[in-house]
């Protein structure tokens, strides 16, 4: 399977990079793992085409990016601030808008790589949607829960949207993180629906 874009096409991508919003520099809590600038993200995108499990959504937000104005808002980290495109996200992930879509390109390091293994965000019919990873979309075709992260624990578990259910995993997070072993899961889930 051939990449999706030739150097022209990469070219025409950065080409529509407007930073729109800012980038997060990382903080003490939330430190960037490693930066990426606009070609270094095409390319990892444009990889990533000629990889089955992430080949689908990876054409498809090459796809959106072609069309519409993007920018990178923070580079390779775990976890975060949330905003937008929903809370912390545990996994390390780059994020990425697109037309004012937020996405998390899941990657991992493998020798010495970061490797795009997920992209995360809408799901058709949604606008901006894009195609599920060949994994994610075999558990759904099997009609199955697909390989799930604490966050998708959390809001299958307790009836929690996407949103709350990571704003619970962040607030359990943060507790631990300040000394407290009392929280747990359904802890988190009623001190968010408490909130709504």
């Amino acid at each position: 399977m051939p990449r999706k874009l030739d150097e022209r096409g990469i070219v025409v991508v950065i080409g529509r990079y407007n930073q729109t919003v800012p980038l997060f520099p990382g903080n003490a809590q939330v430190p960037i793992l490693k930066t990426i600038d606009q070609r270094g993200l095409v390319e990892l995108l444009n990889n990533a085409t000629t990889n089955e499990p992430v080949a689908d959504p990876a054409t498809d937000l090459l796809n959106l990016m072609i069309n519409h104005s993007w920018c990178i808002t923070a580079g390779v980290h775990r976890g975060g601030l949330g905003g937008a495109a929903g809370g912390a996200d545990p996994e390390p992930h780059i994020s990425l808008s697109v037309n004012a879509v937020g996405y998390h390109l899941r990657v991992k390091l493998k020798a010495k790589t970061w490797v795009l293994w997920d992209i995360t965000g809408p799901t058709p019919p949604a606008a901006g949607a894009i195609r599920l990873s060949k994994g994610k979309q075999a558990a759904a075709d099997r009609n199955a829960a697909p390989v799930v992260s604490a966050i998708d624990t959390m809001r299958i578990n307790y009836g929690l949207t996407e949103r709350e259910a990571l704003r619970a995993y962040v607030h359990m997070q943060k507790h631990i993180a300040n000394g407290g072993n009392d929280i747990t899961a359904p802890t988190a889930a009623k001190w968010v629906i408490n909130q709504r």
